[in-house]
């Protein structure tokens, strides 16, 4: 990245010209330079302004026909920005207290601070920093950060997700770590988003849980996200899932790498196993096997 208004109208038609049109589908992934915008840098800097991205946007439609679902969503995204900003200027101090705008935790969340006093959170919190969880889809993205100061939006939700309510480490402290290492970091963008995941900006508000396994298979099938960021993976076979969690993938962890997850995890079997077999046989393709995965203690909790 490259600062300034010249370098963000660079990238904002380069966007414009080899991302634009296939946004919406691209908008998950986490490998490669044109899958998203890139441009939130830049807009975190005050380089560019979200109205020169929208009548930008609005321009390519005027001359390809009318709205689209991929400029939609961009503009979906700018406006989700300037919310989070109106979300600080009315809640002020509230943004880094442990309890948020909620004033209370959820019943089914619940954390600890990564210090002296609580020394499992405190190793738990490190491996998270240093990306030796022992989950690849999770150290992927951590490394990518420590790398380039850069993590796709789905990552971010990712390790967010992980460290609060896999590790139950306080969401300030990975909120505080991503300021420090953040390249487009935005105070409002980035507190009231640690607050949503952790169930603390709004009384109301929904309990979102991302479950790595599920996650991984989504959206790094293949493994190569973690196998481009995950050194000590890149010589793992290619015939064996990297995110699986049996016994029958684990053996292949090289051992300058965490041979399990650092918390228990519900995995998913290998598609070929007789155990998949047997659950799909018995559900339905896709069926109540999955629903049971995602069925929340809480009403107000959803499992993604």
């Amino acid at each position: 990245f490259v600062g300034g208004e010249t370098a963000a109208l660079k990238q904002l038609e380069h966007f414009v010209q080899n991302g634009l049109a296939t946004y919406k589908a691209t908008r998950n992934q986490s490998l490669g330079w044109d899958y998203s915008s890139k441009l939130s840098p830049w807009l975190a800097a005050g380089c560019i302004s979200p109205r020169q991205v929208y009548h930008r946007i609005k321009s390519y439609e005027n001359d390809h026909g009318g709205q689209t679902d991929h400029t939609y969503w961009v503009i979906f995204e700018l406006i989700w920005r300037d919310y989070m900003r109106f979300f600080a200027m009315k809640h002020k101090d509230k943004l880094f207290y442990e309890k948020g705008p909620a004033g209370r935790i959820a019943k089914s969340v619940w954390w600890e601070s990564p210090d002296t006093q609580h020394r499992d959170a405190t190793r738990k919190f490190k491996a998270w920093k240093e990306g030796k969880t022992g989950v690849p889809w999770i150290d992927g993205h951590m490394r990518e950060l420590l790398s380039t100061g850069f993590m796709s939006n789905r990552g971010r939700q990712n390790v967010a997700s992980f460290l609060i309510h896999n590790l139950h480490i306080d969401w300030r402290a990975g909120a505080e770590f991503f300021q420090e290492h953040l390249i487009d970091h935005d105070v409002t963008i980035n507190y009231a988003n640690w607050q949503s995941i952790a169930a603390v900006a709004d009384r109301d508000a929904r309990i979102n849980r991302f479950n790595p396994v599920k996650q991984a298979r989504d959206y790094d099938q293949d493994g190569k996200h973690a196998r481009f960021w995950i050194e000590e993976l890149r010589s793992f076979p290619a015939n064996v899932n990297i995110h699986c969690l049996e016994e029958s993938a684990l053996k292949y962890r090289p051992d300058n790498y965490p041979h399990r997850p650092i918390t228990t995890l519900v995995g998913y079997p290998n598609p070929r196993s007789k155990e998949y077999r047997g659950k799909q046989n018995r559900n339905g393709k896709n069926g109540s096997h999955r629903k049971r995965n995602n069925t929340a203690k809480y009403s107000n909790e959803r499992f993604y």
